[in-house]
C-alpha cells in the first residue's frame, strides 16, 4: 500500500481536511480505479504496484491517492482511491469518456515501458455503462429502481442454473421477466410497475446474449460434473453448440472476482452513502469486453463474437461473462446438493439392506 500526496495511515483525515479547506464536502467524495492483469498472467506484485503508483502520480498529481495492490486472487490487481477534490487548487475531478480514454492510454504506455501485456484495441470498445449525473443523484437518494433490480438479478444469478429457473426465481421476488428468442432485449417489470430493458442496466453482463451464454456455460459445467459429456468434449445435450471445456475444474477456477485479462482502468465514483457508482458495473472493467455479444460462441478458442466483429476473451482461453463470482457460488451450491443427495441415497440403501 502506498500513499500518493498523502500517507496511507492518515489518508481519510487528509482527504477530509482538503474537502473542508475548500468547502467541498458534499457530492462525489472519491473515485475508485482498478488496474488489473489477466488471470494467470505472470507479473511480480511489486512491479504491478509500481505501475499503479506511477499511474496515480502522473494522472492525479494534484490529488491525494491511496494505492493498494492485491495478490490474493489468480489475477494481480491494484485499487486506487482518489480524493475528488484537489489539495492544490480545490478543483473537483470530473470523469467522462475522454478522461477515461486518457487514463487507459497512459496505463498502456506505462505497461509497455515495463514490458507488460496490454489489451488489443478491439477489446477496448467502450459503451455507455457509467452513470449519468441524474442517475447518480437518484441512486444516492436510494430512489433508483435499477439498482434494486440489479441487486435482485445478482442474487438470483447465484442460484439459477437455467433461463427458466432464473425467470421463476425473479418472479418469486416480484419481478416479471419477458425473455423471448425473437426479442432483442430482456424486459423486466418491477414490483412498482416500472419496466426496464437489459441494455438500460449498468453493465454488459446483464445483456441478453451474455446471460444466454452464461447459462450455456453453467449447463455444460453441470453436465461435466454429472459425467454426461461426450468423448469429443461436448455436452451430450448441447444441441451441437461448440463449447469445449478443458475440465470442470477450469470453469470452477475461473476468476471468481470477475476482474480478468485487463490492464486498463476501471473508474467509478463513491459517496457518503456507500454507493459504488460505476466501479463494479463499469464498461472499463474486463467483464465489459464482449459487449453486444452475438450469442454464438466458440469456447475452445476463448472468444465470443461481437456485433462489431471484435471478440471478448481472456488469455486463459475462457470466455468471460462477468458472472464468474456468482457462477462460483452456484457451483458450490450444486456440489453441496449432490453431496447431500449422495449421502441420503447411501443412508437409504443401508436402511434397505438392514431391513432385508
Amino acid at each position: 500500500m502506498t500513499g500518493v500526496n498523502c500517507s496511507p495511515e492518515t489518508a481519510l483525515d487528509e482527504m477530509t481536511a482538503t474537502k473542508n479547506l475548500y468547502h467541498k464536502t458534499d457530492g462525489r467524495l472519491y473515485y475508485h480505479l482498478v488496474q488489473s492483469f489477466p488471470s494467470g498472467y505472470e507479473i511480480e506484485p511489486k512491479l504491478a504496484h509500481k505501475i499503479a503508483v506511477e499511474l496515480a502520480e502522473k494522472a492525479f498529481n494534484k490529488y491525494e491517492v491511496v494505492v493498494a495492490t492485491h495478490i490474493d486472487r489468480e489475477h494481480v490487481h491494484s485499487h486506487l482511491v482518489i480524493n475528488s477534490v484537489s489539495f492544490e487548487d480545490g478543483k473537483k475531478y470530473h470523469s467522462n469518456k475522454e478522461s477515461v480514454e486518457q487514463l487507459m492510454k497512459l496505463s498502456d504506455e506505462i505497461c509497455r515501458r515495463y514490458g507488460v501485456h496490454v489489451l488489443d484495441a478491439p477489446n477496448k470498445k467502450m459503451n455507455r455503462d457509467y452513470l449519468s449525473d441524474s442517475e447518480y443523484r437518484s441512486a444516492k437518494r436510494g430512489e433508483s429502481f435499477k439498482w434494486e433490480l440489479m441487486n435482485v438479478i445478482n442474487q438470483v444469478m447465484k442460484q439459477a442454473k437455467s433461463k427458466k429457473q432464473f425467470c421463476y426465481l425473479m418472479k418469486q421476488q416480484g419481478y416479471n421477466v419477458r425473455w423471448e428468442d425473437n426479442r432483442k432485449y430482456i424486459t423486466y417489470t418491477c414490483p412498482n410497475g416500472r419496466r426496464c430493458r437489459d441494455n438500460k442496466l449498468h453493465g454488459n453482463k446483464y445483456r441478453k446474449e451474455n446471460m444466454e451464454y452464461e447459462f450455456k456455460t453453467r449447463r455444460i459445467a453441470a453436465d461435466v460434473r454429472q459425467g454426461i459429456v461426450g468423448s469429443g468434449g461436448h455436452s451430450a445435450d448441447s444441441g451441437g453448440a461448440r463449447f469445449q471445456l478443458e475440465s470442470a475444474d477450469r470453469i470452477e477456477q475461473a476468476d471468481v472476482a470477475g476482474a480478468v485479462g485487463n490492464t486498463q482502468p476501471t473508474l467509478g465514483a463513491g459517496d457518503e452513502s456507500g454507493y459504488r457508482t460505476g466501479a463494479e458495473n463499469s464498461p472499463f472493467r474486463a467483464e465489459g469486453y464482449h459487449s453486444d455479444l452475438s450469442g454464438a460462441a466458440e469456447s475452445g478458442s476463448g472468444t465470443v463474437g461481437n456485433s462489431d466483429g471484435s471478440t471478448g476473451k481472456s488469455d486463459s482461453g475462457l470466455v468471460l461473462t462477468g458472472w464468474e463470482a456468482e457462477r462460483g457460488i452456484w457451483l458450490e451450491g450444486e456440489r453441496a446438493r449432490r453431496i447431500q443427495a449422495q449421502a441420503w441415497k447411501y443412508k437409504t440403501d443401508n436402511d434397505d439392506k438392514e431391513k432385508e
